[in-house]
């Protein structure tokens, strides 16, 4: 039976009879008439028939209900024929993917609305029961999403293929590029209609995304109304739920008992936080409790912090940066002595957040100057910024366009594309080309790679593909071997970002459930925007890699070179992940 179906039973017992108005089966199934019948170019849409037409424009499930021409009443011909008479008459606005799934969402929040709101006990028992077929739901709709990728991107790249033949027979002919390129009819139209497609499944897939966080929100306040007699059983089901084998069901539990609150939940959060094996899950709780404060909050992160799982530890100091108190400055003082790598720049950008001081990333000048103020201190009006030059010069830092890592797990990512031919001020300006200097950094950063350092590198146009799959000891034989590699590299291809993070994030990604992921830090370069991809619009590479960086926690540096790069996608793509952009024009 389908897991959607499930849910449905499980929820069917909510439903009085007879006052069902929507199918639910219809508001969760990914290949619903809606989503189906959107999938036209607009040329396509004319061609349709007025009965299909109809179908493709209806936002609300009931007006697929609608009965035979000579089975209808006079009221229902009456709706029929004005429904007829709007979709000749103007074009199927509803057809937009953000309002087409705003409205879905709508649709769907409004019908579990009238499942849940006479909720009790029991029937909350079983929804939690089953929150974890929230995320395996959304995977299938993201295995709709990768096919509509797939699919839109086999057509775009005929198409690419043809406008780079057609381009470069023009360029032998007549010494230059043309200013248009023709391309046939027939395939710019199939892939219109697969970018439709992709666009509606990527709408429908935020959609869920927000449906899930709103419903996990609606139980949480239906299960806190509840009276205390009756709560013991949603109890229960959570915390069977954060002993779940399934990590993302773990989370889902844990975000839910933080909005409950109370002595309850929190007993039951702290019980699970302490018998939780998996760094990452760890450090996603960990974000939650600090969130939802109150007592013992702050105890578990001064405990945490010497955890010897790294994202762990990384998540506590990311809270305690945001906890203006001497205690905390105490510990990241003291714990800056024992650190290594890339949390050395963790705490000191948090030290720096919390007291206004730019020292090194060394222990000795914060706890010389900590001990000479720490009476007298009062948190700074304007926090220094994390990107400022620290005074003087750091020790065991790579240093890579200017950005500063002490990261010793290091996924070096690199443009490539055609345009890396160019010169730092474009096509038509003389000057060395943007792919010599990037060879020229990347060098200098391998040579600067500590004998415990571990790295490799991921270069991009068209494709992405990487020096070595995994993270390599930073041996003498390895650096040369990589130099080698970077040597050999050439200009050629459009701008993969999307696909090229992903992979830098794979391979950063653990290899194996409970381990810690083994990169801590991607040094991203481009010298563009987005031109290629399962992803190019912009607003959602950065919605995608932010979500997928969630629980991983790895810091994604960003380097942006030349007058083309889209500086605002960069620097939000740097500061949602943690790290730092730098730009060169």
């Amino acid at each position: 039976m389908r897991r959607a179906a499930l849910l449905l039973l499980l929820l069917a017992p909510l439903v009085a009879a007879g006052d069902k108005k929507h199918s639910l089966k219809e508001l969760l199934d990914p290949q619903e008439p809606d989503f189906a019948l959107s999938a036209y170019s607009w040329a396509d849409w004319e061609k349709l028939d007025d009965a299909t037409k109809l179908k493709a424009r209806g936002s609300d499930p009931a007006e697929w209900q609608t009965p035979p021409p000579d089975q209808e009443t006079p009221e229902e011909k009456a709706k029929r024929e004005e429904r007829e008479k709007r979709a000749k008459a103007e074009p199927p606005e509803d057809r937009v993917p953000g309002f087409r799934f705003e409205r879905r969402l709508e649709l769907k929040k409004k019908a579990f609305e009238e499942l849940l709101g006479a909720a009790s006990a029991p029937k909350l028992e079983g929804l939690i029961k089953q929150l974890r077929l929230l995320d395996k739901e959304l995977a299938r709709y993201e295995k709709v999403l990768d096919a509509c990728r797939e699919e839109y991107f086999q057509v775009a790249g005929q198409l690419l293929k043809v406008q780079d033949v057609y381009s470069e027979n023009y360029r032998k002919q007549h010494g230059k590029l043309p200013d248009t390129v023709p391309v046939p009819a027939s395939l710019l139209a199939d892939c219109n209609k697969k970018s439709l497609r992709l666009q509606l499944a990527i709408a429908v897939r935020q959609s869920e995304l927000q449906f899930h966080d709103w419903l996990v929100g609606r139980v949480g306040e239906l299960v806190a109304a509840l009276p205390e007699a009756e709560a013991a059983t949603p109890y229960a089901a959570l915390a069977a739920g954060m002993a779940d084998q399934d990590f993302a069901c773990r989370i889902r539990c844990a975000e839910l008992l933080t909005r409950l609150k109370g002595a309850k939940a929190q007993e039951l959060y702290e019980s699970a936080l302490a018998k939780e094996q998996d760094p990452l899950v760890l450090a996603e709780m960990i974000r939650l409790r600090a969130k939802w404060g109150g007592e013992g909050a702050y105890d578990l992160l001064a405990k945490r912090l010497d955890d010897p799982a790294w994202p762990v530890r990384a998540a506590v100091i990311r809270e305690l940066s945001r906890i203006p108190k001497r205690e905390s400055i105490d510990l990241l003082v003291a714990r800056l002595a024992k650190e290594d790598g890339r949390l050395k720049d963790d705490i000191v950008l948090a030290l720096r957040a919390l007291t206004g001081q730019n020292f090194v990333a060394e222990a000795e000048p914060w706890r010389i100057w900590w001990e000479k103020f720490r009476a007298g201190w009062t948190p700074p009006q304007q926090p220094t910024a994390g990107d400022l030059p620290a005074e003087g010069q750091e020790k065991g830092v790579v240093y890579f366009y200017g950005l500063q890592t002490s990261s010793k797990r290091l996924v070096f990512c690199l443009d490539i594309s055609g345009s890396m031919e160019w010169s730092l001020g474009g096509r038509d300006v003389k000057g060395p080309p943007r792919l010599d200097k990037a060879k020229e950094e990347l060098v200098q950063a391998l040579n600067g790679l500590p004998e415990d350092a571990q790295f490799t590198i991921v270069v991009y146009s068209t494709d992405v593909r990487s020096w070595k799959g995994s993270l390599q000891p930073a041996t003498v034989k390895n650096k040369a071997s990589a130099r080698k590699f970077v040597e050999e590299l050439k200009p050629e291809g459009a701008t993969n970002i999307f696909d090229a993070l992903v992979t830098s994030m794979e391979i950063a990604a653990p290899p194996a459930k409970g381990r810690e992921p083994d990169a801590d830090t991607i040094l991203f370069m481009t010298d563009g925007q987005p031109t290629h991809g399962k992803v190019i619009d912009a607003h959602q590479i950065l919605d995608e890699i932010t979500r997928r960086n969630r629980v991983l926690g790895v810091t994604i540096h960003v380097v942006g070179v030349s007058k083309d790069q889209n500086a605002a996608f960069l620097l939000n793509l740097a500061k949602r992940n943690g790290g730092r952009f730098v730009a060169f024009k």
